[in-house]
């Protein structure tokens, strides 16, 4: 009785531990601005911001347009916007992301930031 109680109690917890363990993720989300200016320039399309990506050799799974909420912005000709592309990648292209001048959307809650998916109007 000993022993299958011990070969259960062994089981038990091999399934207690890795069912609590969190696996990595295979993808992550990063983004860039969409180059908005006021007066001057009209946003990249979203397919100009993955072809930047495409363009540093990573596969782009899914692309949207976005806007930064809680983040007041001048209105004022010259000044940016809010406007974000927002693309999901394998997290092991992570670094070339960053290298093509992308950002983790990680950057965006340390600096206390949220985001909010939008239609894209081009």
């Amino acid at each position: 009785m000993s022993k299958i109680s011990t070969i259960l109690t062994a089981l038990l917890a091999s399934l207690l531990v890795n069912g609590c363990s969190t696996p990595s993720s295979s993808t992550t989300l990063v983004y860039i601005s969409d180059g908005f200016v006021q007066c001057e320039q009209p946003p990249m399309t979203l397919t100009t911001t993955q072809s930047i990506l495409t363009n540093a050799g990573i596969d782009v799974i899914s692309s949207y347009c976005a806007q930064i909420t809680d983040l007041a912005i001048i209105s004022m000709c010259g000044a940016g916007g809010t406007g974000i592309h927002l693309h999901e990648i394998a997290s092991q292209d992570s670094n070339k992301a960053t290298e093509a001048g992308f950002d983790n959307v990680s950057k965006l809650a340390e600096q206390a930031l949220n985001y909010e998916m939008i239609d894209c109007e081009l």
